[in-house]
């Protein structure tokens, strides 16, 4: 008889031999990514992806933001005796322009996790059903030879993992 609590269990045989690899975690967990009947959660999906995308640009850009005041300010000493306005416009420009890209990719990282809030409680919500529905299912014999701390045990740490995956990372 089978242990009912492993995963080989609930995916098919041919991935429970990669049972630790990245694609065997990917095709077990695709079906609660994306959801084949929820059309609202795949646009969120698409949605957090570009603004993730977006997000990593503003990341790359801030840099180039510096460079730009400066070889600008540069050109302009180069060229000869520059007004110390423009040198404190140069300065002020380079500030705001930092903290306006500053803003705009924590914007795009909170509205990525805002959008993929959703997605991920579903999934969460999905899992905890069919494990609820599973340890019901379970024979008599498994619960009596079961400690209850032990099997409380295990439901919380995959609870907890859970609940750290779908966390949003800074």
């Amino acid at each position: 008889m089978r242990n009912p609590m492993t995963l080989k269990s609930h995916i098919e045989p041919g991935v429970a031999r990669e049972r630790f690899t990245l694609t065997s975690t990917v095709r077990l967990l695709w079906p609660y990514i994306w959801p084949a009947n929820r059309t609202d959660l795949k646009v969120r999906i698409g949605l957090a992806f570009a603004l993730m995308l977006l997000s990593k640009l503003i990341t790359v850009v801030i840099p180039y933001s510096f460079k730009w005041v400066t070889d600008s300010l540069a050109g302009k000493l180069q060229a000869g005796a520059i007004p110390l306005e423009q040198i404190t416009i140069g300065a002020v420009s380079l500030t705001v322009l930092y903290g306006a890209l500053r803003i705009l990719m924590a914007l795009t990282q909170q509205g990525r996790d805002a959008l993929f809030a959703a997605v991920a409680m579903n999934a969460v919500r999905k899992l905890a059903i069919e494990v609820f529905e599973h340890l019901h299912l379970l024979s008599l014999r498994f619960h009596l030879e079961r400690k209850t701390g032990g099997l409380t045990r295990v439901l919380e740490r995959g609870r907890n993992a859970s609940r750290q995956s779908s966390e949003p990372r800074c």
